[in-house]
């Protein structure tokens, strides 16, 4: 999915009105995203991070392409989001970046090292931000 997609069309039924939904994996179509809700809306007070996946393997058995699989989810498309928000807020002087990670950054879970490693580091680095 490159374009925004109204949310009540992608997956719910009681969407609030004005929620999309956009895929995360490229720069340019969150950044185009970020812009038609602005020019839309007049603004952007909230953005909603959740994007991840997960591999459930020992980290011996894991390979190069399951690490790159990985952090383009749960790294680039976690890290591109606030990126794109967070201008039009500071400008705005307002605006909330709620994170939605995992427990295994908390409680690590056997076999989800990597997921819970590339999560780890958005808490880690939105925590920053939010001081910033």
């Amino acid at each position: 999915m490159d374009a925004a997609v109204p949310l009540a069309e992608a997956e719910a039924d009681d969407a609030p009105p004005g929620a999309v939904r956009a895929a995360h994996a490229s720069a340019h179509a969150v950044q185009r995203v970020v812009d038609e809700t602005v020019a839309k809306l007049g603004g952007l007070d909230i953005l909603i991070n959740n994007a991840g996946i997960i591999v459930v393997a020992s980290v011996a058995d894991l390979t190069h392409d399951d690490f790159e699989r990985v952090m383009a989810a749960n790294f680039w498309g976690t890290f591109t989001p606030p990126l794109a928000v967070l201008p039009g807020m500071r400008t705005r002087g307002a605006g909330r970046i709620v994170n939605i990670t995992s427990i295994g950054v908390k409680m690590p879970v056997p076999f989800l090292d990597l997921s819970a490693g590339a999560r780890a580091w958005l808490t880690a680095f939105c925590s920053g931000v939010g001081r910033t």
